[in-house]
């Protein structure tokens, strides 16, 4: 799906001219990051997965990893699904790579990787999606990687495809010194047999299509694994009778006939294997042959398995002197260790029942794997949390050095914050505030950060507002003197006021009223908080709302009031005159995803005005207001499950009638969460849309608007793109001025160093022609010419983004709006 972060949050500008009346769409900005809130610290989202195999004097680790997924959308969609990521970790097991390397951040599901060290390079194998004219395939991929962490594929290579399943259920991969070789099994008819594929060291293919080792029967084959020593390949599988080993040459011609093997958790050196089984009570192993000889048919003690619940997942390394046999293991209830054991080469147990490797588990953990370490010893990788309250699994590294004793453990997967759920509002001279969720692993803050009428920060670091877990998307309002921004940590909303230059008002946050999904308004001193709220039973959810005197946060009302609903979500609320215009999403039931749009008025002494129905099948209404008082909603069509979702609006005047429905977007696709604003002249409506994606499980999104007249006329009805290229944009919201100027804000998935992150973007147009210095109505060489003239200085006829500075930032801003 979408490539998590040019993921979390995207900004955006929109300006449209006062006298715009043609289709023709408006001059954008480039896109460009919000700066300012860079700290490297654990990934957002789930990783999980995780392979190692060490390479020279360095070990590459690479998972599963869903930072991409993250989404403040009210349908939850995925963007992304799970990619793949990459570290390397040095000879001490620290950090290569300050940010992980993207191997495959592409649309679909990346999942299941591995990796295996060829004397050169890695190869990482992973099932992924591919599309089909009809629906879609499964496929196993692959990418090289060199020791210096580059990727020497551009693209991945497509090894295996599995036409008649929606999985792989067997997929390994070995290398023989020489090629790698990729094996995988189909579930459906006609694909259930075991296929490998072999990939030189340049990365081209040995065979051109796929050779059968094994042939498909009435059966699946279970616990299959690849394994190479001695120049051949043992593929390992459980049939209808036991576990079996099956021998090969280099150029995959069968060696000998099946034999039996005692288990199915095999490891490898350059001249044999060994082998790890349950007999009895034990956890047992041995040494064995490339010719399947074992050195202890009954196998050497390694454990106990009272202490240890899942034999199949122990897992066994060898380091180039010794072998290693790690499993997870159960001290007590609710308390567990990763243990490993070392074992000579002959195969005699050093360490009978294993080394604690020092880290304690949650019940949480999974997908433990090793490899011996750089230096020697065992170097274990495992999802894991790191023990805060909802807190995601991240991929830990731990190890053993080749005398036992651990040499610690930390979680490996980093990121800067992922940025996302921002929300933005023009505060005085186009100055505008922007709010927004900022996460790593296990840790939410609320942050804001002043930027100039055209996007540029004028504070070199956010102000942050609070911390903590459960944290919802904030949302903003000015009130003509002040900022407040809103939050809900599940259970009740919270506040900050922020003045005019940037500094926070309340130290501590103002407790506003109990509920969720926040929003807020703000004018003429007061603020008007709103949220969806289950007082009694929580199937029953309403919208409330409470106004707040801006100058001291106190309360004006005494409790919230009761705005309506039943089955009420996502409100928005905006300032009209000196009243407030309510709106939100009121479903049919509890368990009914149909719903309607609805307005309500409420009066400036906090009671409730009329209430008026917008649209059956109206999700997710957003509204702004022009100078004369006339209100624009915008909603989606449809229930988020459907395939298709049109984005309509439709004015509400300001004697309260109403105006017809009319349709914003219906592009092919999904459309979804209208933003509006309005720039003195026209509206704007921007929104997240699908019309690009590549495949119906696409679900990466880009950012569209369209302009519309204060009285109603669309006047871009094909729409124009605010954001459109390969990664997943979440669009945030949009703030306009009386001047023409709207100025939008998303979470953007950048999945490359050293983001790997949702990041806040912003991007504008300006159709006061701000570039046009000289004011001759176009901008040209002269207006370039007037430019560099005044460089590095803070004329303000050169600055056009307001920063300051004269810089390479505001010549971006001349050449995007040249005539």
């Amino acid at each position: 799906m979408l490539r998590l972060l040019r993921t979390s949050v995207v900004a955006a500008t929109l300006v449209a001219a006062a006298t715009s009346v043609s289709a023709d769409p408006p001059t954008l900005s480039s896109a460009f990051v919000l700066p300012g809130n860079t700290a490297i610290d654990l990934a957002a989202g789930q990783q999980t997965a995780p392979c190692i195999a060490r390479g020279g004097d360095r070990t590459l680790v690479v998972w599963a990893d869903a930072r991409s997924a993250l989404s403040s959308s009210s349908d939850g969609y995925d963007q992304s699904g799970t990619d793949l990521f990459a570290v390397r970790l040095d000879a001490n097991g620290l950090l290569m790579d300050e940010t992980p390397i993207a191997i495959a951040t592409t649309y679909g599901i990346q999942s299941k990787p591995l990796v295996s060290w060829n004397g050169s390079s890695w190869l990482i194998a992973w099932e992924g999606q591919t599309p089909t004219p009809s629906y879609l395939t499964y496929t196993l991929q692959a990418r090289r990687m060199s020791p210096d962490g580059v990727l020497l594929d551009s693209q991945p290579l497509n090894v295996l495809s599995s036409p008649t399943s929606n999985t792989f259920p067997a997929f390994a991969v070995a290398n023989n010194g020489s090629d790698w070789l990729v094996i995988g099994q189909g579930a459906g008819a006609g694909d259930g047999g075991i296929k490998g594929r072999r990939i030189a060291a340049d990365g081209t293919f040995v065979d051109a299509t796929p050779i059968t080792l094994l042939a498909e029967t009435y059966y699946l084959y279970f616990f299959v694994d690849l394994h190479a020593a001695g120049g051949e390949y043992l593929l390992t599988y459980q049939d209808n009778v036991g576990m079996k080993g099956r021998r090969f040459s280099a150029s995959l011609a069968p060696i000998g006939s099946p034999f039996v093997v005692p288990g199915s958790r095999f490891a490898d050196s350059d001249s044999g294997y060994f082998v790890t089984w349950v007999n009895g009570t034990n956890l047992v192993g041995s040494p064995m042959s490339v010719t399947g000889t074992l050195a202890y048919p009954a196998g050497k003690v390694i454990a106990a398995m009272s202490n240890i619940p899942w034999p199949g997942t122990a897992e066994s390394a060898w380091d180039g002197t010794d072998w290693w046999t790690s499993w997870f293991h159960v001290v007590s209830y609710g308390e567990y260790r990763v243990r490993a054991a070392k074992i000579a080469a002959n195969g005699t147990v050093v360490t009978p029942g294993g080394v604690d490797l020092g880290h304690d588990l949650t019940s949480f953990a999974s997908g433990l794997r090793i490899d011996g370490d750089v230096n020697g010893g065992v170097r274990a990788v495992f999802s894991d949390e790191i023990g805060v309250s909802e807190a995601p699994l991240d991929i830990w590294s731990a190890a053993l050095d080749a005398d036992a004793m651990p040499t610690g453990a930390a979680a490996i997967t980093t990121a800067s914050p992922a940025e996302r759920a921002a929300d933005l509002i023009t505060g005085p001279n186009g100055t505008r505030l922007v709010a927004w969720l900022s996460s790593h692993s296990g840790i939410s803050r609320i942050l804001c950060q002043r930027v100039s009428r055209y996007g540029a920060a004028l504070d070199p670091v956010p102000l942050e507002l609070t911390s903590g877990p459960s944290l919802s998307a904030p949302a903003v309002a000015w009130d003509g003197e002040r900022y407040l921004v809103v939050w809900s940590n599940g259970l009740a909303l919270s506040g900050c006021r922020v003045a005019e230059d940037g500094t926070l008002i309340d130290e501590v946050p103002l407790a506003i009223m109990p509920g969720f999904q926040p929003e807020v308004a703000g004018a003429n001193g007061i603020f008007y908080a709103v949220c969806a709220h289950s007082p009694s039973y929580p199937q029953n959810r309403y919208i409330f709302g409470k106004r707040i005197d801006g100058a001291t946060g106190a309360p004006l009302d005494a409790g919230a009031l009761n705005i309506g609903g039943t089955f009420a979500n996502y409100p928005d609320a905006i300032a009209v005159g000196d009243r407030w215009v309510v709106t939100w999403q009121s479903n049919y039931s509890h368990d009914n995803p149909q719903a309607s749009a609805v307005a309500s008025f409420v009066n400036a002494n906090g009671t409730l005005g009329a209430t008026v129905g917008l649209s059956a099948g109206g999700f997710v209404p957003k509204a702004a207001a022009a100078g004369d008082g006339t209100v624009l909603v915008a909603f989606n069509t449809n229930s988020p499950a459907n395939a298709n979702n049109d984005v309509v609006a439709r004015r509400i005047l300001a004697d309260g009638s109403v105006g017809p429905t009319f349709t914003v977007s219906s592009a092919f696709g999904k459309q979804l969460h209208p933003s509006v604003a309005w720039n003195g002249n026209e509206f704007i409506v921007a929104w997240d849309d699908r019309r690009n994606q590549a495949a119906f499980y696409d679900y990466r999104t880009d950012v569209y608007a369209a302009r519309v007249s204060a009285g109603g006329s669309l006047l871009d009805p094909t729409g124009f793109a605010v954001f459109n290229d390969t990664d997943a944009r979440i669009l945030g919201g949009l703030a306009g001025n009386d001047t023409g100027s709207v100025l939008a804000v998303a979470s953007a998935f950048e999945p490359e160093q050293p983001w790997t992150s949702y990041r806040l973007t912003l991007a504008y147009i300006d159709p006061d022609s701000a570039a046009d210095i000289t004011g001759d109505g176009i901008v040209n060489g002269a207006d370039l010419a007037a430019l560099l003239g005044f460089w590095g200085s803070s004329n303000a006829a050169g600055d056009l983004n307001g920063d300051g500075t004269v810089d390479a930032r505001d010549l971006a801003m001349l050449l995007a709006a040249w005539s």
